[in-house]
């Protein structure tokens, strides 16, 4: 058997410690005195709780209610939810809808908003949560996350709209048909 991974009879790892609490004598003696096996040293695992895994979660958690809340404004963005409920605007990533001034033309608009697109795609292409494992462990996953959103929440906060026309809306009563109008922004 090999390595730190070697199991002893009470069944935790060498490194560890634990198993025959009475057998603490590891080390074989030849007859001239001489040791032919180091005596293994006994390291306690490390303890759950305190600052470290205190600021550990509360780090997980704050980046998965960003996510959270990026996706989730997301979903107001675009039902134009901030437009609607001035109110929540406050709240809502990029204002709830897409409020920056709109544009005449469709190369005006593609040329605004290309670039931003790409400032979305590229991290979601080369970010990968499988590369991202190499460099942060097992909060690959996470960062992948924070990555999306961030570049989500910059893609929102900075679109540029189209000047569409006005969509008309006929509603029908049993007098007479009126028209009204609303605002598409």
């Amino acid at each position: 058997m090999r390595g730190p991974a070697r199991r002893r009879r009470g069944g935790a790892r060498e490194d560890e410690g634990g198993g025959d609490d009475d057998d603490d004598d590891d080390d074989d003696d030849d007859d001239d005195g001489v040791t032919t096996r180091a005596r293994v040293v006994r390291r306690r695992a490390p303890m759950r709780g305190g600052t470290h895994h205190g600021l550990n979660l509360a780090t997980v958690w704050t980046c998965a209610a960003y996510a959270t809340w990026v996706l989730m404004g997301t979903v107001a963005w675009v039902s134009h939810l901030g437009e609607r409920a001035p109110m929540l605007a406050m709240v809502l990533p990029a204002r709830g809808w897409p409020s920056n001034a709109a544009c005449d033309g469709v190369g005006v608009f593609l040329a605004r908003n290309a670039p931003l697109s790409l400032i979305f795609v590229i991290p979601h292409s080369l970010a990968l949560p499988s590369r991202l494992y190499g460099v942060v462990g097992v909060y690959g996953r996470l960062v992948y996350n924070v990555i999306s959103a961030a570049m989500l929440h910059v893609f929102l906060w900075a679109f540029t709209p189209l000047k569409t026309p006005v969509v008309r809306r006929f509603a029908t009563t049993t007098t007479t048909t009126t028209t009204t109008t609303r605002r598409c922004t």
